[in-house]
């Protein structure tokens, strides 16, 4: 996950072993030191990497989206 303006690979999960089941994770419970999506508004970036280490320049993306957060009102 990364917030509007991050460099690099923002905010990561534990790695997850994709398989034939569905398999979710919660922001920010599951993403390390990650703030509330409310925190900062505007386009945040969703990156699905191939991880087979933990050198981060080795991993490859396989997957993005995103979506755009607002703050919240009263």
């Amino acid at each position: 996950m990364k917030p509007p303006g991050t460099k690099g690979v923002g905010f990561t999960s534990a790695p997850v072993r994709l398989a034939s089941t569905a398999r979710g994770l919660t922001y920010p419970k599951d993403f390390a030191k990650a703030p509330e999506v409310t925190s900062a508004p505007g386009d945040w970036t969703v990156v699905a990497y191939l991880a087979e280490n933990e050198d981060r320049s080795s991993w490859k993306v396989f997957g993005c989206t995103g979506f755009h957060a607002s703050r919240r009102q009263g």
